[in-house]
C-alpha cells in the first residue's frame, strides 16, 4: 500500500513498503531530480550539473537521453563525506594539497585558467 507523507523541503512524498533492491531492508524512496536535489544538500541546479561533468559531486542516475536523478540515500551519504572540523580541513576533501603560486611549474599547470599566462 502507498501513503504520502510530508517533508518540509520537498511537500508530499510518495511513500512504499516494497524495498528498493530485492532482500534490501528498507523502503524504497522517491528518487529526485536535479532541482529538487539542489533544495536538498543546498546547492543549485547549476552547480550539480556541473559536478557531473568535472566529478566530485553526488552519485546519480542517467535515466534515458536527458532524465538524471539522484538517490536521497546517496545525497545524504554525499553531504557527510563533506564534513569538516575546522577549516584547515577543507583541502582535505578532495586529497590534494592547495595550489602553491611559488611551484616553479605553476605558470605552465594554470595557463589556461589563469589570464595573462599564454606566453605574451
Amino acid at each position: 500500500m502507498e501513503a504520502l507523507s510530508e517533508t518540509p523541503l520537498l511537500g508530499p512524498q510518495l511513500r512504499t513498503k516494497e524495498p528498493a533492491v530485492p532482500g534490501e531492508t528498507r523502503p524504497r524512496r522517491p528518487m529526485l531530480d536535479t532541482r529538487t536535489s539542489g533544495v536538498y544538500v543546498g546547492l543549485s541546479e547549476h552547480t550539480l550539473e556541473k559536478l557531473r561533468c568535472i566529478g566530485g559531486g553526488p552519485p546519480y542516475y542517467k535515466l534515458g537521453r536527458k532524465r538524471v536523478v539522484y538517490d536521497p540515500a546517496d545525497l545524504d551519504d554525499w553531504m557527510r563525506s563533506k564534513r569538516c572540523t575546522s577549516t584547515s580541513s577543507a583541502n582535505s576533501l578532495t586529497n590534494q594539497p592547495a595550489p602553491a603560486r611559488n611551484d616553479p611549474a605553476w605558470p605552465e599547470k594554470h595557463a589556461n585558467h589563469v589570464g595573462g599566462l599564454e606566453g605574451g
